[in-house]
């Protein structure tokens, strides 16, 4: 599996102060620093489950639960070489020309 994240990646994360099931977070952990892991639950009291994307990842299973507080920002673009890529599911769509009927 691809990391989300390659090398000379560029990333745009929204300050968020809640984050989801499947969101991409932004993340100060106390123990690992800065890194983006995604986010695989999010229990009662606020606590943020982590994943790693990629398996092969460093620290991928020592991430574990994190305190809401440590979680920054939720992914919204990220720029791989010249190309804008949305994150899927995030963005408004604008209605396509050829489907607005003309009256």
């Amino acid at each position: 599996m691809e990391p989300l994240l390659p090398q000379g990646t560029i990333a745009v994360f929204r300050a968020v102060s809640r984050v989801k099931r499947g969101d991409i977070a932004l993340v100060n952990h106390p123990e690992l620093g800065w890194i983006v892991r995604s986010v695989s639950a999010v229990g009662r009291t606020g606590r943020v489950s982590l994943q790693a994307y990629s398996r092969n990842a460093s620290e991928a299973r020592s991430a574990g639960m994190v305190a809401p507080e440590c979680v920054k920002g939720r992914l919204v673009l990220r720029v791989l070489g010249s190309a804008l890529i949305p994150m899927p599911g995030r963005t408004r769509r604008t209605p396509d020309p050829r489907s607005v009927q003309e009256r």
